[in-house]
């Protein structure tokens, strides 16, 4: 695991590993036992979001997808600059000319996936869905929650939130603290990227909790559930006038989803164009998702985007959606 590198550099040189380095050395005089899995993430690309979790242990992978309605295959300004192969890649899917495989780099995610990497070493066939995996399925599953709650995954809070939480302490000291409830967050976004309907009354519960970030994942769910999250549309217009920026922006996107444009273009305009650049950058993903699923026109989209004096990396997304087509 990355978290290795540090402690191995520190016992080959002979100096002490701190205690409260998680990684283990793997040369030198003291080495670690061995892991039995390593622990995997993504999280923000320059300007673009996602969130997912997975661990690898010697024959598979278990993927967490707590971002599922993203796809893999966002357009971030990076690899689109440098690598042909990206653009030509997203050109072809775009004309229809990508098998099921090729296409699914840029279609929403599953909310699991699992693979069997000795007999699939590209990760094509996902068993998620295979009872014969079930078991299997199950087991990595609660050793990614664990892993997830002994780090105090500070992940699952938006960025947009973290100064503000934290005051003058870090997001560290407090992702440590009580008032960090790490197992119920997890547990709720579970359950917010499963796409399933059966818990839309615990997200319609999340929406009224006094705790911003367990508000901000019953949005999200919302959000992934798109039209089945339909009665929760009075709750998520009282959302609009949240005293949290990203649970505002959730809430946007998800009632823009649902089809509640106007409500939806002024709250995410508003963020656009407020003093918190990760809030900015939340709501440009928002409104460029909603373009590009329909719900938005082009013209309209970038209207609220034009004129706008942003810094890195937040101004990427207006420059793609100004030279849109």
């Amino acid at each position: 695991s990355f978290v290795d590198f540090p402690a191995t550099v520190f016992n080959l040189c002979g100096v002490p590993i701190p205690v409260h380095y998680e990684g283990r050395a793997f040369l030198g005089p003291e080495r670690g036992a061995p892991r039995q899995h390593v622990f995997l993430y993504r999280g923000r690309m320059d300007e673009r979001y996602d969130t997912v979790r997975a661990i690898r242990d010697a024959r598979f992978r278990y993927v967490r997808n707590y971002s599922p309605h993203r796809p893999w295959g966002q357009h971030y300004s990076y690899p689109f600059q440098v690598l042909p192969s990206m653009r030509s890649w997203f050109a072809a899917f775009r004309a229809g000319e990508c098998d099921p495989v090729q296409a699914r780099y840029w279609r929403p995610k599953p909310p699991e996936e699992l693979y069997d990497v000795d007999s699939d070493r590209f990760e094509i066939r996902n068993l998620a869905g295979d009872l014969q995996y079930a078991a299997r399925l199950a087991g990595m599953r609660a050793t990614l929650r664990g892993e997830m709650i002994a780090t105090r995954d500070t992940g699952f809070i938006p960025e947009g939130m973290f100064a503000r939480l934290v005051g003058d302490e870090t997001i560290y000291d407090y992702a440590q603290s009580d008032a960090y409830p790490i197992e119920r967050i997890v547990d709720l976004a579970d359950k917010a990227s499963s796409r399933d309907a059966r818990f839309l009354p615990d997200l319609l519960a999340a929406l009224d909790d006094p705790h911003p970030v367990v508000r901000y994942w019953g949005a999200t769910g919302c959000l992934i559930l798109e039209d089945r999250a339909a009665p929760a549309v009075p709750n998520l217009k009282r959302l609009l006038r949240d005293d949290w920026g990203d649970v505002r922006i959730a809430a946007g996107e998800a009632l823009g989803q649902l089809g509640e444009i106007e409500p939806s273009l002024g709250t995410l305009a508003e963020a656009v164009n407020g003093p918190n650049l990760y809030e900015s950058l939340a709501a440009l993903n928002a409104l460029e998702f909603l373009w590009t699923a329909g719900r938005v026109s082009l013209p309209r989209a970038q209207s609220i985007v034009r004129d706008l004096k942003l810094g890195e990396p937040a101004d990427r997304i207006p420059k793609y959606l100004l030279g849109a087509n």
